[in-house]
């Protein structure tokens, strides 16, 4: 036969690629494979098949009277492919037995958990739902352990008698590992992040997920993916890492960074200790946003872009960005031609993206880079950089919280110009960079490549091609922003307005103005909305709260020598006050900003 269907029940085990079944197989919604026999496999898949089965029905190993873990296996294959739409489990524990039986067992092929799938171990003692000696499990599906299993998958279990070869375990979006998944100590296991266009959040690398040596990033996926950071330091290597994936250290908080070319990203944290990811591409130190958030730090690539409505300067005079085509010749800022070659767009809407912030578009005000700079109010991604003082500088450099801001939006629809080389054009009168193709292309939905989901278009920008040095903070930076902040100075007071406001639970916020020491200085890399500065808590009974009491959490930043800042609201809690009140001591306030500038005179 070169196709079979099992509809009803079989009592006995199923060899794939023999006899009957030697063609594709499927096993129906009401059929099932349930051997009476102790320690058979439901089905078997040779090294020689090459087949496919899809598993919509029930299949069960036999009864595990063994002792290893490879007896009563539910399916064990090592060739093949194996989709699983249906439930498949091991054999339970038989009287006098040792374990329950695997679910899956595998040393090749490929067994794919599709969303509706379940893979569970069999009732008894330990067992996995899936032994992997080889081969590669995409799990989009369950696996479900219910019982006394401790792990939901392993990696080259040395008690199968099998030498175990390396294994690829595949986490899409919505896969749920009920358990630890546990990589082997003495092989370069690869766990892989999402597959397609998928679009999807892992957490837990280094607590439930263990061991590995290699982790992907598919291509064509988004992954937001967070662990430990002795989980992804130097031993393992971090493959495929593209625009739209996100990397989250727990427990790390990154002070500096720099690429190595050969050695991987190597980041010093606060506290002075040194990691080193091993990010295998052709990167830059600019390539990537590090985004230190409390204890935490997140990694990305991004891309700039236009927003929708933004006008060109073109050899037909200013035509609106959304209205080009390929073809069309615009104006560069050294009176040059150049030739559109393509135009990506993306529509988003910030509410429903993992980290609005990314893409939520920077208003620079008209006139506020220069008299008529820009002509008209000017909308770009955050990393959308302008040519400046002879230098590339994204607009979030600029930001003064007034002329220059970032600003909400329900939805934001953007727009990228690519030339036949990169190139600075004309926005609103303003020079501005063209596209650079640095492999993020997907962030478009008119890119012919699968959709990036969730892209931040922050910058990817590298030496070789750019037609100008990217700069985001040091004396270039500091220069235009001096020019700037001196052109619209703000009015500010140093009044905190500083108060203590009770709360119902019991708890008391120190509540005072706030402002963001990047916005209203030449260098603008302290991002932190600050408060003010306390340098003690005391309680009316003279008890001292100490300031790094891990009780204080919310509405505070980080400990330094001489105090800790507030953003304007922190939180004693009532746990800590005993039904009183404090005094506080300030160590240090900011010029706070008290009369924002709604407009300016073009």
């Amino acid at each position: 036969m070169t196709g079979s269907t099992i509809s009803g029940t079989i009592s006995h085990s199923v060899t794939f690629g023999s006899g009957a079944y030697t063609g594709p197989l499927t096993i129906a919604t009401t059929g099932a494979i349930a051997p009476t026999t102790a320690d058979a496999a439901g089905v078997l898949m040779p090294a020689s098949v090459t087949g496919s089965v899809v598993n919509f029905g029930n299949i069960t190993g036999g009864l595990d009277t063994n002792i290893y873990f490879n007896s009563g296996v539910g399916v064990q294959m090592a060739g093949g492919s194996f989709i699983n739409d249906g439930h498949v489990a091991g054999g339970a524990e038989a009287t006098g037995g040792a374990y329950g039986g695997i679910g899956v067992y595998m040393t090749g092929g490929v067994f794919d958990n599709a969303a509706s799938g379940t893979v569970a171990v069999g009732s008894g003692n330990l067992a996995y739902a899936v032994d992997i000696a080889g081969g590669t499990f995409i799990n989009a599906g369950t696996l479900d352990i219910s019982g006394n299993a401790a792990y939901a998958v392993v990696f080259g279990d040395v008690n199968n008698g099998a030498t175990a070869n390396v294994g690829t375990l595949v986490a899409d979006p919505g896969a749920v590992f009920n358990g630890k998944v546990s990589a082997s100590t003495n092989l370069a296991d690869v766990l892989e992040f999402g597959s397609g266009s998928s679009v999807g959040t892992l957490t837990g690398i280094g607590t439930q997920f263990l061991n590995f040596a290699h982790f992907s990033f598919a291509t064509g996926a988004s992954f937001d993916v967070s662990g430990t950071v002795t989980a992804f330091d130097a031993k393992q290597t971090i493959a495929g890492f593209a625009a739209g994936d996100a990397l989250t250290l727990d427990g790390f908080t990154e002070k500096s960074a720099s690429f190595v070319s050969g050695t991987g990203l190597e980041l010093t944290g606060t506290a002075g200790n040194v990691i080193t990811l091993d990010l295998a591409g052709a990167f830059t130190t600019a390539d990537f946003k590090i985004t230190p958030s409390g204890a935490n730090t997140t990694i990305s690539l991004v891309q700039p872009c236009f927003a929708q409505g933004t006008k060109i300067l073109t050899t037909h005079g200013e035509i609106p960005v959304e209205q080009l085509s390929p073809g069309d010749v615009v104006l560069l800022h050294n009176g040059e031609h150049a030739t559109i070659t393509w135009i990506g767009h993306r529509s988003l809407t910030p509410a429903s993206h993992p980290s609005p912030e990314k893409i939520m578009p920077v208003l620079i005000m008209a006139g506020a880079l220069g008299d008529g700079l820009p002509s008209r109010d000017l909308y770009l991604s955050p990393d959308h950089a302008l040519y400046l003082d002879a230098h590339l500088i994204p607009a979030k450099a600029l930001i003064n919280g007034v002329t220059i801001r970032q600003v909400a939006r329900h939805k934001i629809t953007y727009y990228h110009v690519e030339l036949t080389t990169h190139a600075v054009l004309l926005a609103e009168g303003v020079p501005a960079e063209s596209y650079l193709e640095t492999g993020n292309r997907n962030a478009f939905t008119n890119s012919n490549e699968p959709l990036n989901l969730h892209p931040d278009f922050a910058r990817s920008l590298r030496a070789a091609g750019s037609c100008a040095p990217l700069v985001e903070s040091g004396p270039i930076v500091e220069a235009v922003r001096r020019r700037l902040l001196a052109r619209f100075p703000a009015d500010t007071t140093n009044d905190p307005a500083l108060t203590l406001q009770s709360r119902h639970d019991g708890s008391l916020i120190i509540a005072s103005r706030s402002a963001i020491p990047g916005h209203l200085n030449a260098d603008p890399r302290d991002q932190r909305q600050l408060g003010v500065k306390i340098v003690s808590i005391t309680r009316t009974d003279g008890t001292a709260i100490a300031l790094d009491h891990p009780d204080l959490v919310e509405g505070w930043h980080m400990l330094e020598p001489d105090g800790r800042w507030t953003n304007g609201a922190a939180i004693i809690p009532a746990t800590l006050l005993n039904g009183q009140t404090v005094h506080l001591t300030t160590a240090a306030t900011l010029p706070y900003r008290i009369a924002p500038q709604n407009r300016i005179a073009v």
